[in-house]
Formats: structure tokens, C-alpha cells, sequence
């Protein structure tokens, strides 16, 4: 089989492992599902490419392929996860709570394809252990991903026209 297909192949099979399962955006509203699942597409499409480096995916058996690929987007899909439930119970949990949860994810974080490019740290934890509950959720949201994600992987998208 041609490598670019495979490629393409794995892209398409690592992106249904995070867009097909519902579980990863159940407690968010559909732009915060939005920017949590681009960052999902983008650490899968790290995860194949950090397997195609690893073996000679054109040569492996399918289900050998699939299941490496599903070791790799583990760690991205328990990430998404643990957004998801941080985001759909912050209103219930104290400071201290949170930043439980918050410390569980910034591990989570150092487990993914593509990696924070710096540390997170404790006053970015405390800042968001302590983000107003009746704010509503999406500012949360990018700022978790703008603390957690690689770079840029955390873009604003309120559906408003770009400032000029």
C-alpha cells in the first residue's frame, strides 16, 4: 500500500477515534466542543506522525496499525476527557478541588503527542482554580487549552467578525 495513503488512512481512523466518541465533548456547548476537538485533531494528527516515525506503517497489518495508533491517541483522548468533566463540574468544586483536577490534566498534558511548550505553572493552576463559576464556560475553556496546548493550538472563536 502507498505510504501517503496509509498515512492519510491512520489521519482519518485517529480523528474518528476523538470525533466519534461523544463522551469527550458531552458537558461542553458546541464552540467549546469546537476548540477542545481542534486541539484533539491536531495531537492526532501529531500521534500519527510520531508513529510513522516508529515503524514503517505501509508495511504493518491494518489491526496491527489501528491498535498502535489507539495506544498513542490514549493519552489525547483521556486528555479531552478530563476537560470535559473538569468543564462540566467546575461550578460544584471548590479552589482546592480544582486545582486537584487541574493538576491531574496539567499531568495528562505532559503525555500528549505535542507537548506544552513550557511548564504549566502553579499561578496559571491557581489563576484557573480560581476562574469565576457564573462566568460562562467557553473563556474557561480556552484558557485551559491556551495553558495546556502546544503554542497556538487554543484559538478564540466566538463566531464574531475579526477586529480591524
Amino acid at each position: 500500500m502507498d505510504a501517503d495513503v496509509r498515512t492519510e488512512e491512520l489521519r482519518n481512523l485517529a480523528a474518528v477515534m476523538i470525533l466519534g466518541d461523544s463522551s469527550l465533548t458531552d458537558e461542553l456547548t458546541d464552540k467549546e466542543a469546537k476548540s477542545v476537538l481542534d486541539l484533539g485533531v491536531q495531537q492526532a494528527n501529531a500521534a500519527v506522525d510520531a508513529l510513522l516515525l516508529s515503524v514503517d506503517a505501509a508495511k504493518l497489518p491494518p489491526d496491527e496499525a489501528r491498535e498502535m495508533l489507539a495506544e498513542r491517541m490514549a493519552p489525547v483522548r483521556g486528555f479531552m476527557g478530563a476537560i470535559n468533566r473538569i468543564v462540566g463540574k467546575r461550578r460544584g468544586l471548590t479552589p482546592e478541588q480544582m486545582t486537584e483536577e487541574l493538576e491531574t490534566l496539567r499531568a495528562a498534558a505532559q503525555e500528549l503527542p505535542l507537548q506544552p511548550e513550557a511548564p504549566v505553572s502553579d499561578s496559571a493552576l491557581s489563576l484557573l482554580a480560581h476562574w469565576p463559576a457564573e462566568t460562562d464556560n467557553l473563556g474557561f475553556v480556552l484558557a485551559m487549552l491556551h495553558a495546556f496546548g502546544p503554542g497556538q493550538a487554543a484559538e478564540i472563536d466566538t463566531g464574531d467578525e475579526p477586529r480591524r
